[in-house]
């Protein structure tokens, strides 16, 4: 029973990694490069890096 809850807590943990690494991922090689912006937090984010870099 212990290790079923292991392995259940080692997979969402596992499936919120890829869902970061893939985010990120487009985030930098499509996003970016192209000037479209994102939205909430990371939109925000970019407005402000964009706005400093100018």
């Amino acid at each position: 029973m212990e290790g079923k809850k292991v392995t259940s807590y080692f997979s969402e943990y596992f499936q919120i990694f890829v869902g970061i690494v893939l985010t990120s991922l487009g985030l930098k090689a499509f996003l970016l490069p192209n000037g479209f912006l994102d939205g909430g937090v990371t939109g925000i984010a970019l407005l402000c890096i964009m706005r400093k870099s100018s």
